[in-house]
């Protein structure tokens, strides 16, 4: 059931946090995010997200700081889904550090957010903290909402060394 919820409109997940409610999962889901197995606490993470469990917000909260990459994504990714507007300034401090994840993938995982991402993001691009695979993403993140602040700073970007942040720069400035 949990595995297909990945098809269900975000708007209807209230349905099967009803339906986990009754079943007794959300307990369960709840334990084994504290698991010992980094792929159960993964999947619980995900399973909260989609069933809309945000009582699990500060353990996912302490799974940001998981030794696994994937735990992180996931606990990330499910913080995203609760809508825990709360949790985006940490959310991006955690995961703007992290090599070795795709452009691709830290799109995704930063869109679950919502436009509120984008002043977060802008505000971590502006702090000089950031991995070298994160330049990109933020740039890119920036140009999809159109951050209005982020104009001098893109055109700074804009005039550097790397035609390739040069290019997504000039994109994102439209």
């Amino acid at each position: 059931m949990i595995h297909f919820s990945v098809r269900i409109p975000p708007a209807e997940r209230w349905r099967l946090k009803k339906l986990c409610g009754r079943l007794g999962l959300t307990p369960i889901f709840l334990n084994d995010l504290k698991s010992g197995s980094a792929w159960i606490r993964a999947r619980a993470a995900l399973h909260c997200g989609y069933a809309g469990i945000s009582d699990a917000v500060p353990v996912l909260l302490g799974l940001l700081k998981d030794r696994d990459p994937l735990v992180v994504y996931d606990a990330a990714r499910a913080i995203g889904m609760l809508g825990d507007a709360g949790a985006v300034r940490e959310v991006v401090t955690v995961i703007c550090r992290q090599d070795g994840w795709s452009r691709e993938k830290i799109i995704e995982l930063l869109l679950e957010f919502g436009p509120k991402v984008a002043m977060e993001t802008l505000r971590q691009f502006l702090s000089g903290n950031v991995a070298s695979n994160w330049m990109l993403p933020m740039i890119e993140i920036m140009g999809h909402f159109r951050v209005v602040e982020a104009r001098p700073a893109l055109e700074a970007v804009a005039r550097g060394e790397d035609e390739g942040i040069d290019f997504a720069a000039i994109k994102a400035l439209g």
